[in-house]
C-alpha cells in the first residue's frame, strides 16, 4: 500500500464493483460478469479500474441490441463500440464470435473502441472455457508498438506480447479471431502482417507468469488509486441509498 492507493481484497472490490455497475446502469445488462470482468484484469496487473473510471459516462447509455454493434455485411465483421461500455457492449461481442465459432463458423472481427483495448483479455478466457483458440493485436497507445494476445483452450490465461515495432497498420483498434481451429487463429494475425515467428518480440507474459500474479494479488491484495476507489464507491453507494428508500416505503415510512 502506498499514499496514493489502497489494498483490497478480491470479494471487496467484486462486490464494489457489482454495485457500481448496477447503479451507473439502473440494474441493465449482466453486471456481474462486467464486475468479474474488471477485476480479472486487475487480478493480473492491467488496470481495468482505470479504463471503467475513465469511460464510467458511456454506461449511462442503454445497452445497444447486437446488431447495432455488429455489421456482418461483408467479412471481416465491423465492431463498433465508440461511446460505449466496453465490459457491456464488447462482452456481445464475444457471445457471438464464440456462438459462430461452436458452429463451425470461424470468423475475423474488426473492433473500433475508446480508450484501451486489453479490456479484450477476459473475454479470451470465455473462448477458451468454450474449447475454442482465440487471437487479438492491436496498436499501442504510443502509435509505434504492437500488442498481441492469444489463448488455446482449457487455458484460464493468455499469453500476452508486446511488439516494438509497429508491424501492422490497423484501420481498426482491434484484430480479433476465433474459430475451433488453430491455424485459422494464426493465419489470421499473419494477415496483419504479424509474424510472431520472425517479428522482434520486446517481451511476453505467459500464462504461468499471469497466474502468479493472480496468487499474488489474492493473499496480498488489490492495489487500487484512492481517487479511483472514491469515485467508483462513491456511485455505488447509490444501491444502497435506493434501497434504503424502497425499504423505508414498503415498512410504511
Amino acid at each position: 500500500m502506498t499514499g496514493t492507493s489502497l489494498s483490497c481484497s478480491y470479494n471487496e472490490l467484486s462486490a464494489l464493483l457489482r454495485r457500481f455497475f448496477e447503479a451507473l446502469t439502473g440494474g441493465r445488462g449482466d453486471y456481474a460478469t462486467a464486475a468479474k470482468s474488471v477485476c480479472w484484469l486487475e487480478l493480473r496487473g492491467l488496470d481495468g479500474i482505470r479504463q471503467l473510471v475513465a469511460d464510467k459516462d458511456n454506461y449511462q447509455q442503454e445497452v445497444r441490441p447486437l446488431t447495432d454493434i455488429v455489421s456482418s455485411e461483408s467479412t471481416p465483421y465491423s465492431v463498433d463500440l465508440s461511446g460505449r461500455g466496453v465490459f457491456y457492449d464488447g462482452f456481445l461481442v464475444f457471445d457471438t464470435a464464440i456462438g459462430f465459432a461452436m458452429h463451425g463458423a470461424a470468423l475475423v472481427y474488426h473492433i473500433d473502441c475508446e480508450g484501451d483495448p486489453r479490456f479484450v483479455l477476459p473475454g479470451l478466457v470465455l473462448c477458451s472455457d468454450a474449447g475454442l483458440f482465440a487471437t487479438v493485436c492491436w496498436t499501442n497507445e504510443d502509435g509505434a508498438s504492437m500488442s498481441v494476445a492469444s489463448i488455446t483452450p482449457g487455458s484460464k490465461n493468455p499469453t500476452l506480447s508486446f511488439i516494438a515495432d509497429k508491424i501492422s497498420d490497423l484501420s481498426h483498434k482491434i484484430m480479433l479471431a476465433v474459430s475451433q481451429d488453430a491455424a485459422f487463429t494464426q493465419q489470421a494475425l499473419l494477415d496483419t502482417g504479424i509474424d510472431l515467428k520472425t517479428t522482434r518480440v520486446q517481451s511476453s507474459i505467459t500464462p504461468k507468469e499471469f497466474q502468479e500474479r493472480v496468487d499474488a494479488s489474492l493473499v496480498n491484495g488489490i492495489s487500487v488509486n484512492r481517487e479511483d476507489l472514491s469515485i467508483l464507491s462513491s456511485i455505488a453507494d447509490r444501491v444502497l441509498v435506493e434501497s434504503s428508500d424502497q425499504s423505508r416505503k414498503g415498512a410504511g415510512d
